[in-house]
């Protein structure tokens, strides 16, 4: 949940293994118990499993990428370490500049805490080490990481445009011949269907593209994101090759509010990179490196909860 807004560009801290065994990490006033770690790992497991197992069984945590990297160790090493490093980083940066919670937001996240622990079975609980209060702990670690982010980015421009976020339908031939453009943009000008004009013609083999901005090539993208839904472009020539781009939706709704979340992620991250990265070249990162090696992602009977962030933003978004 944090690591996409967060974690780009912060490699090279300084890591020590020596910690004793409640807290699985520390990294300056920040702090992880083991068994909040552990509520993480099985929400990702979780949510893991109730995709992947529909797909290739229960065994897909041990397949191999072609570096011999299981799934299981890309997820736990790349996916999870980076999301339970910024929210340590983010609760120590939080004592550092003063940013606490109000007494409305700790009872929140003390009615947060006891219902996501209410969901747990037995087998999770065991599974985990978790506790009421250790469930209550957690949703006070990331309602605080929230209101870093916040405080870090205060006063910057977070507003994001349309025109920025546009995502357009179309559909494209492609030509490195003069003469077939013409020949190709003569028959869809008459009339011909686009899409059986560019099987014909096209030496692109794919037709249909969804775009946005900073995709394509500048002379295209100048001309695409002037067409209207419907609207036919002239040929465009980009160096030496050649577009006819027909454009089929001039702004996608579903995929432009995905873009716009990607393009807020980048830019609450950038307003605050120097801020992180000071904090993290200040501060050495502390791993119990005995719990580390032994969280393992495989299949457990009985052990699927992934309601921890929907609970999450049941109790605690305003």
């Amino acid at each position: 949940m944090l690591a996409a807004a967060v974690l780009s560009g912060c490699g090279g801290w300084k890591v020590n293994t020596s910690i004793g065994d409640t807290y699985l990490m520390t990294i300056g006033e920040g702090e992880l118990l083991r068994s909040e770690a552990m509520l993480v790992v099985m929400d990702y497991k979780g949510q893991y499993e109730k995709y992947n197992t529909n797909l290739g069984g229960e065994d897909f945590w041990s397949e191999t990428d072609k570096d011999g990297r299981t799934y299981g160790d890309i997820v736990k090493n790349d996916f999870i370490w980076e999301e339970l490093t910024a929210l340590t980083a983010l609760n120590g940066m939080a004592v550092r500049d003063g940013v606490s919670l109000t007494q409305e937001e700790e009872a929140k996240a003390e009615e947060a805490g006891r219902a996501y622990f209410e969901t747990l079975n037995e087998a999770e609980k065991d599974y985990t080490g978790a506790s009421e209060d250790t469930a209550v702990s957690l949703m006070k670690k990331y309602k605080t990481a929230e209101k870093e982010i916040a405080y870090c980015t205060d006063g910057e421009e977070m507003e994001v445009s349309d025109e920025e976020t546009r995502v357009m339908d179309i559909q494209v031939i492609y030509v490195t011949d003069e003469t077939q453009a013409n020949q190709a943009y003569e028959r869809v000008s008459n009339g011909e269907d686009f899409e059986t004009v560019a099987s014909e013609l096209s030496q692109d083999p794919q037709i249909n593209y969804t775009v946005s901005r900073g995709e394509l090539n500048t002379a295209v993208e100048n001309a695409v994101f002037q067409l209207e839904s419907g609207e036919l472009s002239p040929i465009i020539k980009a160096e030496q090759d050649f577009y006819i781009i027909k454009c089929l939706n001039d702004f996608d709704v579903s995929l432009s509010s995905e873009n716009r979340n990607r393009i807020l992620e980048s830019k609450v991250y950038k307003a605050w990179e120097e801020d992180w990265n000071e904090y993290m070249s200040g501060n050495t990162v502390h791993v119990n490196e005995w719990s580390w090696n032994h969280i393992r992602l495989e299949y457990v009977e009985g052990v699927e909860n992934d309601r921890f962030y929907s609970i999450y933003e049941e109790y605690m978004q305003e």
